[in-house]
């Protein structure tokens, strides 16, 4: 079928991002609106794209992004029930992202902020 609007956009920032010369480490922090196993996603880690979050202990990884659909009613993948732990662990919404490329050792040593929430 046709590309998504998603993956058409992803393939122009790798393309912009490949584009440049020297070729330079790159961070992208996004909100992709997208889990993991999305097709757009699957195409910036295929273009050696890594998710910095994977890097960290799963313990310390995250479980929720701040994510609100245009809806009058909260839906379970919602900010709105942040406050609701048996919600947000068990329908998590991960949509926003670090991703590095060509970072090398510049990210050893990489530590989660625990801002309480």
């Amino acid at each position: 079928g046709a590309a998504t609007l998603q993956e058409v956009e992803a393939t122009e920032l790798i393309q912009k991002v490949n584009g440049r010369e020297p070729l330079l480490p790159v961070v992208l922090g996004a909100d992709l609106n997208c889990g993991v196993q999305n097709a757009a996603f699957r195409k910036l880690a295929s273009a050696g794209f890594e998710d910095l979050d994977a890097r960290l202990p799963a313990d310390q990884r995250k479980r929720f992004s701040m994510h609100v659909p245009r809806a009058p009613v909260p839906k379970l993948t919602d900010a709105r029930r942040w406050d609701q732990p048996a919600v947000t662990v068990n329908h998590p919404c991960l949509s926003d992202y670090i991703l590095v490329r060509d970072l090398g050792a510049l990210v050893e040593g990489l530590a989660a902020l625990d801002t309480g929430v």
